[in-house]
């Protein structure tokens, strides 16, 4: 079971794909990993037909996404290796690979408190950052995977680099700036 295209796509590309229907969100997973193989299956799951636009079923259509409706029942595995998804009905489908999304919950209770501003996105709030990482907070930087979502390790160094470098020029800013008042 795998969760993104970008970081796992290449390893099991050409493969037969299957997606878990776990939100509407799930069909935008369903066409981006239709990129990497041309044998796509949608499993609803738990997403209900009628949850799926029109303008869904066109691009699953144009990318040539089976959408296979019914609950997802279980996975069938054979020598420690996907093989199969079995739904509710009984019926299965033969896969070797599953994507399934992830469910973000930002955790911003702290940034909350110290009053950070906080933005909407489609995987949860996320605080408002300047190009260092500052919030809007005064003296509160974020990096990583607490400014959004997609922040994978390499942007999580790289921010914390960047909030890393801007708190040192506060501080000492600030110590420069209280000498010179003494």
């Amino acid at each position: 079971m795998l969760h993104c295209p970008f970081c796992h796509g290449w390893e099991v590309r050409d493969q037969p794909f299957g997606v878990l229907g776990t939100s509407s969100k799930s069909v935008h997973q369903a066409l981006m990993v239709s990129q990497w193989s041309k044998d796509v299956r949608f499993f609803l799951h738990t997403v209900a037909e009628e949850e799926l636009s029109d303008d869904d079923l066109r691009r699953l259509a144009a990318a040539g996404v089976d959408v296979v409706p019914g609950e997802v029942a279980g996975l069938v595995v054979e020598d420690d290796r996907l093989t199969g998804i079995r739904l509710a009905d009984g019926t299965a489908h033969a896969r070797s690979v599953l994507f399934v999304a992830p469910q973000a919950v930002p955790q911003t209770g702290l940034l909350e408190q110290l009053g950070a501003e906080l933005h909407e996105t489609p995987f949860g709030a996320y605080p408002v950052v300047d190009a260092t990482g500052l919030t809007t907070v005064p003296g509160v930087w974020a990096a990583g995977n607490a400014i959004g979502f997609g922040e994978q390790v390499v942007h999580a160094a790289s921010g914390g680099y960047r909030a890393a470098s801007a708190i040192v020029g506060d501080l000492l800013m600030s110590d420069l700036d209280a000498a010179v008042q003494v």
